[in-house]
């Protein structure tokens, strides 16, 4: 039985502004290279936050996934308010995804920063243009919750043209309602 066990020994060697640790066992055939952070490198936490960003964009792209546009999106939720490349991104996200789940975690992700007066524009622009009836209701509920004083007249417009819509869901029409009573 002792001839069916074999025992591998890894070491880990690391070296200094690097970020990158090698990994080796005595096998021949088993090298690899492992990515790690280190907090203690200053240096290095700009680069790896602009690697966390380029992850995330490469994620968001892959349009045969979306738990992987979705991870995408989560990395990017600690996005600057002035950072208009990935208002941008979110934004489209937002509008024209096929999955629903992926349009909701984008418009979660821009209402963070909604008081930015540029977020708060494409978050109205995403609402005058959705066609996705839950992420409709999601918009309706963020634009009356974070800025109700702000629906201009094209939001309430378009409030109106959803409750009068025959093809409208029922459920949005119930939001639009409510938050046209309201206003």
């Amino acid at each position: 039985q002792k001839n069916d066990l074999k025992t591998v020994k890894i070491e880990t060697v690391i070296q200094q502004n690097t970020g990158k640790a090698f990994t080796k066992n005595n096998s021949d055939y088993l090298q690899k290279i492992v990515e790690t952070k280190s907090l203690a490198q200053n240096d290095n936490l700009e680069s790896e936050s602009n690697f966390d960003e380029l992850k995330a964009l490469e994620l968001i792209n892959n349009q045969h996934s979306a738990s992987s546009r979705l991870r995408g999106i989560d990395l990017l939720k600690s996005f600057s308010a002035s950072d208009e490349k990935i208002i941008n991104i979110l934004s489209e996200k937002a509008l024209s995804d096929e999955n629903t789940n992926v349009r909701l975690a984008a418009v979660e992700a821009l209402s963070v920063h909604i008081e930015n007066t540029e977020v708060s524009k494409n978050i109205r622009q995403i609402f005058l243009n959705q066609d996705d009836p839950i992420v409709q209701k999601e918009l309706i509920a963020i634009l009356t919750e974070k800025n109700p004083f702000q629906l201009n007249r094209e939001v309430n417009t378009k409030l109106k043209e959803l409750t009068l819509d025959p093809t409208t869901a029922v459920f949005v029409k119930d939001e639009a309602y409510a938050v046209l009573m309201r206003y």
